[in-house]
């Protein structure tokens, strides 16, 4: 009888622990509204529901788990913007996979899981200019790492993208140069211009042709990636400035 008692009391406290106490801790956020940008990539905005809600900064990354897949598929994805103390998330994401079509067309009020958050694609806390370098949907983190700048530090925002029609999140990008004067965007059409080069960046980055400091920060495809650290290194600037995240999935 106190054998049958005692494992009892365990499922119990189990059961309250890992069926009640871990799912309330885990944050849920409801899909606001998706709005496709152009024919591969949408903007997904959630709006908190319940549990311990995400404390989000610019530059980092959430999980995310869909109702209708596997418990434990959770999928990565770049915070575009943060809004009303982390109630609202936007978050930017191009379709590449399964995952990612039946997130495009999620219901509204859809339920999801959230983790988070994670991630180094943090500005450091001194006050260097900040060089965000982004190829494709790669602009995500690069958007809300500058947003997370005080208005009074320089910053530019260099995004390469095969042609014109991926130039997108045009709202997010105005209200950058609206709220930051000392941020300068430049935008590189390698169907025009071809790939990024080092005489491009010293084209438009004055610090890269002075020498002064600058933290640099690269979000895109591992080839590019690749090619301007190089360059950057080219240029003079130290590996310990040099921030590069690339696409996991």
């Amino acid at each position: 009888m106190l054998f049958s008692v005692g494992y009892f009391i365990i499922f119990a406290v189990f059961y309250i622990y890992y069926g009640i106490i871990c799912k309330l801790r885990v944050a849920h956020y409801t899909v606001e509204n998706i709005q496709m940008m152009n024919d591969n990539s949408f903007e997904l905005t959630l709006k908190y529901s319940y549990g311990k809600k995400i404390k989000a900064k610019g530059g980092q990354f959430i999980f995310i788990q869909l109702p209708f897949c596997k418990i434990d598929e959770y999928h990565p994805f770049s915070i575009l913007q943060s809004l009303n103390q982390d109630k609202i998330i936007k978050l930017g994401i191009k379709k590449s996979g399964d995952f990612t079509d039946k997130l495009a067309n999620a219901s509204k009020g859809t339920t999801v899981k959230v983790k988070g958050i994670y991630g180094h694609f943090t500005a450091p806390k001194d006050n260097n200019p900040v060089l965000a370098i982004a190829g494709g949907i790669g602009i995500t983190p690069c958007i809300s790492l500058l947003q997370s700048l005080s208005q009074q530090r320089k910053g530019y925002l260099l995004w390469s993208v095969s042609s014109e029609n991926d130039i997108i999140f045009n709202e997010e990008i105005q209200t950058l140069v609206q709220t930051h004067p000392n941020i300068k965007i430049i935008y590189h059409d390698t169907s025009k211009h071809g790939y990024l080069n080092s005489k491009v960046l010293k084209e438009n980055i004055n610090e890269l042709t002075t020498n002064k400091p600058i933290d640099c920060f690269i979000c895109g495809p591992a080839p590019m990636s690749k090619s301007v650290i190089h360059n950057l290194e080219s240029l003079g600037v130290s590996d310990n400035r040099i921030l590069s995240e690339g696409f996991i999935f």
